[in-house]
């Protein structure tokens, strides 16, 4: 085979694979997600839990869903398994005692499921609600109606989940590993959360700094002064009724000065001096 064969090859493998190409797949959804308008102090308000089967020979896409999770800034997001249940209730509680306008969320895959239900009993015993449980895939068949705990509960199957977006040749059926990062899974999941975070008061808006044009005057001085009493050297300047007796100027701790010499008269000149 040439070198030009072979580009040609390596041309044509992106048509051959559909929407798995190089290039950007026309069926994502490139616009703006509901959970994009919620600030990111309420997202930090916001404590999810991922709850793992913990099987060896099983796998699922909890990691990849709390990447995504991690991408669309929801950063308080913990990952475990069964055998974390009982860590993730100290974690719980901890939070909730620290934090009280706190929102916790808690989805379970497979045998998590049942961990993820405790979990939100847990939450109801000690005051704390879970806003929202969502089972992925539970190992019992039956659909859990109660709430369990939780305000509210959704359980996603794989068995539900439809071929959606408009190149359904290149979304294949979801298999129970991959439920949890299915986008109908993913929606359901974002939607829950921007309801959960809109929720959450809004944060308080800083007052701007004020920038002035000009320098700003200084602070007018006290407008009650506070005078000094006068020492007893400078009593003779306070105001005295005109009948007092005049108080002697001379300070007592600074020496007299002499009186000056008399100068005694010169006498009269007298008329032979040669004077007129």
């Amino acid at each position: 085979m040439t070198r030009r064969h072979l580009a040609w090859l390596l041309a044509l493998v992106p048509a051959a694979v559909g929407c798995h190409h190089f290039t950007p797949c026309p069926c994502d959804k490139c616009y703006l997600r509901p959970v994009d308008e919620i600030p990111d102090q309420s997202k930090n308000c916001v404590y999810i839990f991922l709850i793992d089967h913990g099987g060896l020979f099983e796998s699922s896409d909890l990691p990849e869903l709390r990447r995504h999770l991690l991408h669309i800034g929801f950063v308080k997001t913990y990952y475990g398994s069964v055998h974390h249940a009982g860590d993730m209730m100290v974690e719980m509680g901890t939070i909730a005692a620290e934090r009280p306008g706190a929102r916790f969320v808690v989805i379970g895959y497979g045998a998590g499921a049942d961990a993820a239900r405790e979990l939100a009993g847990f939450g109801e015993t000690t005051g704390t609600p879970v806003e929202v449980a969502i089972y992925l895939e539970p190992k019992s068949g039956e659909v859990w109606a109660e709430t369990g705990g939780a305000l509210s509960t959704i359980t996603v199957r794989a068995a539900d989940l439809v071929p959606a977006g408009p190149c359904p040749e290149g979304v294949k059926k979801a298999k129970k590993s991959a439920v949890a990062t299915h986008p109908e899974t993913l929606e359901i999941i974002e939607r829950e959360l921007a309801l959960v975070g809109m929720t959450i008061p809004p944060p308080v808006r800083p007052e701007p700094k004020k920038v002035y044009l000009v320098e700003p005057m200084p602070p007018p001085r006290e407008k009650e002064p506070h005078p000094k009493p006068l020492p007893p050297d400078w009593q003779f300047l306070r105001p005295r009724h005109p009948l007092a007796p005049p108080l002697p100027r001379q300070r007592p701790d600074v020496e007299t000065l002499p009186m000056p010499r008399v100068v005694e008269e010169l006498p009269p000149p007298k008329s032979g001096d040669g004077m007129p």
